[in-house]
């Protein structure tokens, strides 16, 4: 029976965040160790290990996230694995995997994974042959949804808050998020409030009312709450717009706060 299953050829992909961002000598480093990798079929999604070292509180493994599909993943909360080689688990936990970004097409992501020693469940962690870390059950992997700004110049000033954007979590196909940037009080006694809308959905979007609570996170009290009405204020598919708000003086309902400790949510 004729085997149509290719093999796929993966290069190696290293975001701005990376710490071989900006060092030529790491990346050389990981694309000679990406070779030595077994090969993978197009098609698959798997986790290799490279090294696994016990730091006294919590261990660390290295490993490549590696995407044999035609087209961009990311992932979410996924449980994962180390197993030895008899397959009996060594210790499993789940790990926040946004911050490995996008993960391109046929390509693979270096990366460090730290398990608490709490989700241990043995006395010796060393990398033996034959241990690994797998996928535990329930993998969420999901198709990229990029946005980017349709409101705000490419200028380097700009730059703090198209990074922000870039780190907000991931959204569903068809989903329009609301995301705060910043709230800052102005000398005249004005609460400010900075936004980042986002539209996930193949249309363009109409806002026009923004309803608004600002709560201390100190006393549980609220400082300011309102709806905005927003006029003629469309969000093209797949782009997010910055908008700033603000309470007038007069609609602060508690004078002395930390910015720092105010929550904002929006809902009625």
């Amino acid at each position: 029976m004729k085997n149509d299953v290719k093999k796929a050829k993966l290069k190696l992909h290293i975001n701005d965040e990376h710490e071989a961002a900006h060092a030529v000598s790491k990346k050389e480093f990981y694309s000679d160790e990406l070779e030595s990798l077994p090969d993978m079929n197009e098609g698959d999604i798997n986790i290799n290990t490279t090294y696994i070292f016990d730091l006294g509180d919590k261990v660390e493994v290295g490993v490549y996230f590696r995407n044999g599909l035609s087209k961009a993943i990311n992932f979410d909360k996924v449980p994962l694995k180390i197993l030895n080689s008899n397959d009996e688990v060594m210790a499993k936990q789940i790990f926040e995997l946004r911050e490995v970004g996008d993960i391109p097409a046929f390509s693979a992501v270096p990366w460090r994974l730290f398990f608490s020693k709490e989700n241990v469940l043995t006395n010796k962690i060393v990398m033996q042959e034959g241990w690994h870390i797998v996928f535990d059950t329930n993998i969420k992997a999901y198709n990229s949804i990029k946005t980017e700004f349709e409101n705000v110049p490419p200028d380097p000033e700009f730059d703090k808050l198209r990074k922000y954007l870039e780190k907000l979590p991931l959204m569903s196909q068809g989903n329009i998020s609301i995301s705060l940037y910043e709230v800052e009080k102005n000398n005249d006694g004005e609460l400010g409030v900075a936004l980042i809308i986002r539209n996930a959905s193949d249309k363009k979007v109409k806002v026009e009312k923004i309803p608004i609570t600002i709560k201390n996170n100190e006393n549980d009290k609220i400082v300011a709450i309102g709806t905005f009405n927003i006029d003629n204020m469309e969000i093209c598919s797949l782009k997010a717009r910055y908008l700033k708000l603000s309470f007038k003086a007069e609609q602060v309902l508690e004078p002395d706060f930390n910015v720092k400790n105010l929550s904002v949510y929006f809902n009625e």
